[in-house]
This record gives C-alpha cells, structure tokens and sequence, in this order.
C-alpha cells in the first residue's frame, strides 16, 4: 500500500540514510528549523553523526516537529511508509550510486526531492520529484521545501503517481526478474 499524504496541513517529510558526512542529515535539519509552516521530519537511519544531527536539533522553533528513528530494518522500511503519511522524501548527500533508499521510497509512492548526484537523476525527474544542486545550502534547501509544500495538490498527485511508475517501470522486481528469466531462457 503506497504511503498517504497528510490531511492536516502539517507537512511530513522523511529522509532515510546513514548519518554520515556525504549524506549531509545535519545540513536537512538546519533547512528544517528554517521552515515557518507545521513540520515532522522523520530521519530513518543512524551513525557516526548522529550526535551532532541531536546537537541541531535540540532547539527547534514551535512549528518543527522532529522524529530521529534511528535504525530501521530494510525489510521494515516499506512497511513504516505504507502505515505513515508521508509527503516528500528527502536526500541531500554530495554522492550516490544508484540509491536504494529513493528506489523504496518511490516504491511507497513518495516524492522525492533530491540532490542531482551520481544514479539519482535515473530516478528523479519531472515525473518523480524534485532535482536539486548538489551544492544546496540551508537557506535554498528550506526555500525549496516551502515552494514544494505551495504545489498545487494536483501536481503533488502528479509526482506520486510518477514515482510509482518510474519504480513499476524500472525497479519492481517481479517485473525485472520476468524480464531476466525471459532472456536467460532464449
């Protein structure tokens, strides 16, 4: 089941990696802090810098709700977004291959908002979400969630269903493992 979006004009945004240098989680939670609007920011992942992401986000102004969930199991991970609402998925690192945890978060059927970094633009685009600089800093980070959360919901809708097509026309298993048993047989 994709994830839902929200009802109540609280934007929920998700990011999921290890918190390490390149993934750049403490550079999301100072945009976040940024924002005027009602916010929850859930961070699924943990690591070496995890301290200093709980040191940004001690002090967060009233609107800013924030979520560390630390570790999550993979095989939980679809799961959490069915049974969440969910708005934007987001990613800030400075380096990707072909990254897994946006593959499962347009699984779910969640935008994406990401960094156009290595593999990432084969799974961003106009379609799916939102590619960003790779050299985004706070402010324009922040600038660019408050201009997503003024899409029209349309268009939001719009991204949804782009990035379950792109995940069932590029990623679903059961499709490529079809496709492959099919080549391997002729």
């Amino acid at each position: 089941m994709p994830a839902k979006f929200s009802t109540d004009n609280v934007l929920r945004l998700v990011s999921c990696s290890s918190v390490i240098g390149l993934k750049r989680v403490e550079l999301l939670a100072r945009a976040v802090k940024l924002l005027t609007i009602p916010v929850i920011w859930t961070h699924i992942g943990d690591g070496p810098l995890m301290d200093l992401v709980k040191e940004e986000t001690a002090a967060v102004p009233e609107n800013v709700k924030i979520n560390l969930v630390g570790y999550v199991a993979p095989s939980e991970i679809y799961k959490y977004y069915s049974n969440q609402d969910v708005d934007l998925f987001i990613n800030v690192s400075t380096s990707e291959g072909v990254p897994v945890a946006i593959m499962e978060a347009i699984a779910a059927g969640i935008p994406i908002m990401a960094t156009d970094v290595g593999g990432t633009s084969e799974i961003v685009n106009k379609e799916s979400g939102i590619l960003i600089s790779e050299n985004v800093d706070t402010e324009e980070l922040a600038g660019l969630i408050d201009e997503y959360t003024r899409l029209p919901i349309k268009k939001k809708k719009m991204l949804k269903e782009g990035a379950i097509d792109v995940f069932r026309e590029n990623y679903d298993s059961h499709k490529n493992t079809s496709a492959l048993a099919k080549i391997l047989v002729t």
